[in-house]
């Protein structure tokens, strides 16, 4: 590690220019966070060798960030990968014609037409690009199109930037604790932003997607699938003729259930057992011509270097109709097996009609009754609820009727 905080005083020695700027009435409204600075003389720092480990500042509600980014750090291979952009891959060298362009973006923001825009988008540039590129021929769409196709409109990876320079802080900076601030604005939030608790998975996606975008055009172009990436099968197979249909899907991250589920076992084990579609929810099969039972069901056929696991602790209760958390404890241990869920140890059972499934084909159907009937007495009584509530209400129209 002290390797790496010497080459990083070497590589990032000088801060850089904010990307993008709080805006002043948004400062003033909201401020910071009670007690929060970034100036070293206006609270107590505790110097350390620099390459201690470091905590992050909190600039109000920013906890979930927090969290999030020191796993990005703790990620070698993606912070070394960061590491080795160079300044050509990273636009350092367009920064000032980027802000030129894009405080001449905001000032016009009136001339641009949403046409164009969508025009440039449909190519396969960013909006930011593609106002700049209008920007630069002065509104002309063709003019546009031609300096990004000839690639004379400035691309500045702000993120992969700032986030190099964090990087480079919570390894070789003096101090105990590392402010976000930079990087954040890199992201383009107002100051209101940081006050505001987001959902720590949602925005898991959106910096990985934005660094993967940020990607494009380096040497790195593949990096993020390369560490995080994974895919799975999902096959649905006909119980009558055993045609089974396949879909292959990539992911990122996988959403992990922890309602009335007591570990990551668990958890796999009921994502991966198959589901039987019978009665009203039957599968039209190609090869039968019919609606027939069928068997659903998935497996794992590549895991990432880096398995990103989100808890799904948000649940919508039927009843209430409300968004609710699930507090239950779910246990992950700290090495775990995978084996049981991958593709080669269950591809042959979801791919065949085997004796099990006759007994679970039949609680499939039993379940389904039941569950039909419920819907039957639900109905016959929100029907009866309805009927005594017309009821009331003309006997109270009558009572006035009366009375007048």
């Amino acid at each position: 590690m002290a390797n790496e905080a010497e080459w990083n005083r070497r590589q990032f020695g000088g801060d850089s220019d904010d990307d993008d700027k709080v805006d002043e009435a948004e400062e003033e409204k909201y401020g910071s966070a009670p007690g929060y600075t970034d100036d070293p003389h206006d609270m107590d720092v505790i110097e350390t060798s620099g390459t201690q480990f470091k905590g992050l500042k909190n600039q109000g509600a920013t906890c979930y960030l927090n969290a999030l980014i020191q796993s990005l750090y703790f990620t070698p291979e993606l912070r070394q990968a960061i590491y080795a952009l160079n300044e050509d891959e990273l636009g350092v060298k367009h920064i000032e014609e980027a802000n030129e362009l894009d405080e001449k973006i905001k000032s016009n923001a009136n001339s641009l037409k949403d046409e164009d825009i969508a025009i440039l988008q449909s190519l396969g540039y960013t909006n930011t690009r593609a106002k700049r590129a209008l920007v630069k021929a002065e509104y002309d769409c063709d003019r546009a199109r031609e300096l990004l196709a000839k690639n004379e409109v400035p691309s500045v990876k702000k993120v992969l930037i700032q986030l190099r320079q964090f990087f480079s802080l919570l390894c070789a900076s003096s101090e105990s604790s590392v402010s976000t601030k930079d990087l954040t604005d890199a992201f383009g939030w107002v100051a209101r932003q940081v006050h505001v608790q987001h959902d720590a998975h949602e925005l898991n996606r959106i910096l990985i997607d934005a660094i993967e975008r940020s990607l494009k055009g380096t040497n790195n172009e593949q990096l993020i699938k390369d560490i995080y990436g994974g895919q799975s099968v999902s096959r649905t197979l006909c119980l009558q003729c055993e045609y089974c249909s396949e879909k292959k899907e990539d992911f990122l991250d996988v959403i992990v259930q922890v309602q009335n589920i007591a570990n990551l076992k668990q958890a796999f084990a009921l994502q991966c057992k198959s589901e039987y579609l019978v009665g009203d929810n039957k599968w039209f099969c190609e090869k039968c011509n019919a609606k027939q039972d069928v068997k659903r069901s998935m497996a794992y056929t590549k895991l990432p270097n880096v398995l990103t696991l989100a808890l799904n602790r948000f649940v919508f209760n039927l009843e209430t109709l409300n968004r609710e958390k699930c507090n239950d404890t779910f246990e992950f241990p700290l090495v775990f097996d995978f084996e049981p869920f991958f593709d080669e140890k269950l591809s042959n059972t979801q791919t065949h009609r085997t004796a099990a499934d006759e007994a679970e084909l039949q609680k499939a159907n039993q379940e389904h009754v039941q569950e039909q009937k419920r819907k039957e007495e639900a109905k016959q009584r929100r029907l009866q609820y309805e009927e005594e509530r017309k009821k009331k209400k003309n006997n109270s129209n009558n009572n006035n009727n009366n009375n007048n």
